[in-house]
């Protein structure tokens, strides 16, 4: 776990267990204070977010950020297994997805293509 993840943990509020576990991320405020995110409670904040920095548009979710990191995961680390793990994907087909973009991308013929630069 990460220095700035761990920082974070310390920080925050005291966190309600539930059936899955403790959440890393938690709602604030009366009605949800202290329970586990919604997947749509983060969906609309990411979007509110990405509206706030001006980059949102088709294409730009919450859901094409987690792909980024995957696929971005898997093409640092080589590791498909620490990328299923990191995005709790339970079926290693669903994650060979992103493998087969990085793989594709670095066998893409024009990378071969010699050109000469000045």
């Amino acid at each position: 776990m990460g220095r700035r993840v761990k920082e974070y943990l310390a920080l925050r509020d005291k966190v309600e267990c539930d059936g899955v576990g403790t959440p890393s991320f938690s709602a604030l405020g009366n009605r949800r204070g202290g329970k586990r995110l919604s997947r749509c409670h983060i969906r609309v904040q990411t979007d509110g977010y990405l509206r706030k920095a001006g980059l949102k548009r088709p294409g730009i979710s919450n859901h094409s950020l987690r792909r980024t990191a995957g696929t971005l995961g898997y093409l640092h680390t080589g590791d498909l297994r620490a990328v299923q793990e990191f995005l709790d994907h339970a079926d290693p087909r669903m994650t060979a997805k992103y493998a087969h973009v990085v793989d594709a991308a670095k066998k893409n013929p024009a990378l071969f293509i010699p050109v000469k630069v000045g």
